[in-house]
């Protein structure tokens, strides 16, 4: 998990998910929300790079948000039950996995994160880094 990363709305500075962890190594990717019991309120997985995705060995449903390369919401997936597949819309770059029915975001939103304290966004999530 990447501490102090939290997502935001890019035009009202707006914290959506204040607890943001970040998946873009092929293991983080791979293991996404698998075999976790919940994930609490506040929480959410940005998944980069990502087209799609599957909810095999989930407990729980989740909302699905696809996000392109300038940060715009191009989709949004509500309540995507464990074991089942998902693909994002051409442009897709990075995926969002929040609790189902936390999903704050609709298509043509756009979102940017922010990193507490000093430290700089990593390095595959940069596209979305608040200017």
């Amino acid at each position: 998990m990447t501490a102090g990363l939290q997502l935001l709305n890019a035009e009202s500075s707006e914290i959506l998910v204040p607890r943001l962890e970040l998946a873009a190594t092929f293991w983080s990717r791979f293991r996404g929300l698998q075999l976790r019991k919940e994930l609490p309120a506040g929480a959410g997985l940005l998944i980069v790079p990502c087209r799609s995705l599957h909810t095999h060995w989930m407990r729980f449903a989740i909302d699905v948000v696809m996000i392109d390369a300038d940060g715009q919401v191009i989709e949004v997936r509500s309540s995507l039950r464990p074991w089942r597949t998902c693909a994002g819309p051409r442009g897709t770059k990075a995926v969002l996995e929040v609790s189902a029915k936390s999903a704050l975001l609709k298509e043509g939103d756009k979102v940017a994160i922010r990193m507490s304290g000093q430290d700089e966004v990593p390095f595959p999530a940069r596209f979305l880094s608040e200017s």
